[in-house]
């Protein structure tokens, strides 16, 4: 099975890219009978911690992959020996050059995410894998990280391997990047400073705003002063916040407000309000 599309989530730190993440893989998972990874690009899993396993989606698999060992698997494959790939890895040279050669351990993370189409590497038997990846600025990098050794080793299989990766994160056939934000100016800065660059590199993009209030039906007039004022600022505040996100022409989804305090719950109210497309 060859993975069909995969979706990856970031945004600026605190607007709830993780929660997001998880309501769309759960949502995808409940609308069809499609094999779901959700994963996240850390050392420890929260999904793991936090996700009640037992209500899920029966399709639907959580991870977390750890940067060294999509490195680790990815020299396995280069070098077709897990033994190889430990020795290599652990050597000090090799150390050395990892940790001067910014961008390595990127490059594995995406030739994991990747593996399947390119028909380079061990086969996730997942149709579609919906990605926690890092905030805005480690995001950029990441995405970056393809083109800039394809472009320095220009031959040869680390090249070959580069050249691939860059194709298949800039196919919007197989890969989308969901920037989640919320409506507070620096949050929508950094998502729109993020988009542009993406653009620039040619990958698609499109923004999830979180914890949206519909306030268009409020009869503000109504409400005690107080209340008015509350509302009336968020109704300013997310007018101002979409003035700047419709400007880039990009598509804009909405994730409503969900007043529930429990990660588990907030991510199941929210995959009932969500559509993933196929």
């Amino acid at each position: 099975m060859a993975t069909q599309k995969i979706h990856f989530f970031t945004g600026k730190g605190g607007v709830g890219k993780s929660v997001i993440s998880a309501a769309y893989a759960w949502s995808k998972a409940h609308q069809s009978k499609k094999n779901i990874l959700l994963t996240e690009l850390s050392e420890e899993s929260t999904f793991e911690d936090n996700l009640e396993i037992q209500k899920m989606p029966k399709n639907l698999s959580i991870s977390h992959w750890n940067a060294y060992n999509c490195l680790e698997e990815y020299a396995s494959n280069l070098l077709r020996s897990k033994t190889l790939s430990k020795l290599f890895l652990n050597n000090a040279i090799s150390k050395a050059l990892i940790n001067v050669a910014p961008g390595l351990e990127e490059l594995a993370i995406l030739g994991k995410a990747t593996s399947g189409p390119r028909d380079h590497g061990p086969q996730m038997d997942y149709d579609e894998i919906f990605i926690d990846a890092f905030a805005t600025g480690h995001f950029l990098n990441l995405m970056q990280a393809p083109l800039a050794f394809a472009e320095m080793f220009s031959f040869g299989p680390m090249g070959t391997q580069s050249k691939s990766i860059d194709q298949w994160i800039k196919n919007p056939d197989f890969s989308q990047v969901h920037i989640v934000t919320n409506t507070d100016e620096l949050s929508i800065r950094e998502s729109t400073e993020l988009y542009k660059s993406l653009v620039d590199l040619g990958i698609p993009a499109e923004f999830i705003i979180n914890k949206f209030i519909s306030t268009e039906t409020i009869q503000f007039k109504k409400l005690p002063d107080q209340t008015q004022d509350f509302f009336q600022n968020i109704h300013d505040q997310q007018g101002d916040a979409l003035a700047e996100l419709k400007k880039t022409k990009a598509v804009l989804k909405y994730s409503p407000y969900v007043f529930e305090n429990h990660f588990f719950n907030v991510i199941e109210k929210l995959s009932k309000s969500v559509e993933v497309s196929s």
